[in-house]
Order: structure tokens, then C-alpha cells, then sequence
């Protein structure tokens, strides 16, 4: 049951995105399968694993909870690829902010704005900026990811606000 509350501790390999969506949701199958216009049935079927989800369903799910994040790992997932599309975790909102906030201070600090137009200038990368420049990449793909956390980030919920919305 806690790992359909916390999105975030579910592994890539199995995250099950309708347990996910109902447990953000806070309902029951029945309740889950009757806001998304399927069958009980139909919505085991997706939990057990039986049946893929379609994305109409997802679509619905991500109306249902207003979580876009449900959508983007069933994209991930669906390819079949990883790191196509990088992969992210849910986290909390002040946690996804400063993580992109010191990958950006550190791609700073490092110069790599300029190393990277110094690869660039020419239009090609040859053998001696290859391996800086493949550094680079894989910065940028750190930078991506943590934007992307930042986008599905968890508002924390302080007492004076609970049950506003």
C-alpha cells in the first residue's frame, strides 16, 4: 500500500502506473474504474499486469488525479528504451529545485558553455573533444532530468494548508 501512495519508491522496472494513479487518487478499484469509465475488470487487469493501458486511459487517469507525471512514465515506459527519454523521480518540491539548481551552478563553475561552443565552432567534433564532449551530454542529461523532477514536483503541504486546494 505504500508504494501506491509514493510513486517516488517505485522501481522503473516495476512501476504499474494504474496502482500508482489510483493509490494518488485515494480510491478503491471500483471507485477508480467508475472516474475512468472502465470496467472493475478492465482496471484489475492493468494492476495485474494482464492487460496493457491504452493511452486514452492514461489521459483519463492523469484528469482523474491531475498528476501529468503518470503520463510521462507511460511515454518512458512504452518505448521500451531507456534513455531515449530520461526517467525521473517524484520528489518533494524544495528537493527537485535545488538539485537542478546545483547542476546548473556546476555546469557554470566548469566553463562548459564555453568548452562547448569551442567543440561546436567548426562543426564537427573530432577525436580529441570527443570524450569532452560526450562529458558535456551527459551533464546536460543530469540537467534535463532534474527539470524534468522539478516539473513533477510535490508541493509540500503545511498545516495552515491542508484542505485548501
Amino acid at each position: 500500500a505504500y508504494a501506491e501512495r509514493r510513486p517516488d519508491t517505485m522501481s522503473r522496472d516495476r512501476r504499474n502506473i494504474a496502482r500508482i494513479g489510483r493509490g494518488i487518487a485515494g480510491m478503491t478499484q471500483e471507485r477508480w474504474a467508475e472516474a475512468l469509465g472502465y470496467s472493475v475488470r478492465t482496471v484489475a487487469a492493468w494492476e495485474l499486469g494482464e492487460q496493457q493501458i491504452s493511452s486514452e486511459a492514461v489521459v483519463r487517469m492523469v484528469d482523474v488525479t491531475g498528476q501529468q507525471v503518470l503520463a510521462y512514465w507511460y511515454l518512458v515506459d512504452s518505448l521500451g528504451a531507456p534513455g531515449i527519454i530520461p526517467d525521473i523521480q517524484v520528489t518533494e518540491l524544495p528537493q527537485a529545485v535545488l538539485s537542478l539548481l546545483r547542476r546548473l551552478r556546476d555546469f557554470g563553475r566548469k566553463e562548459r558553455l564555453d568548452d562547448l561552443i569551442e567543440i561546436a565552432e567548426d562543426g564537427k567534433i573530432d577525436a580529441q573533444e570527443r570524450e569532452a564532449y560526450d562529458d558535456i551530454m551527459d551533464e546536460l542529461d543530469d540537467i534535463i532530468q532534474a527539470a524534468m523532477s522539478l516539473k513533477f514536483a510535490k508541493e509540500v503541504k503545511h498545516a495552515d494548508q491542508e484542505g485548501s486546494g
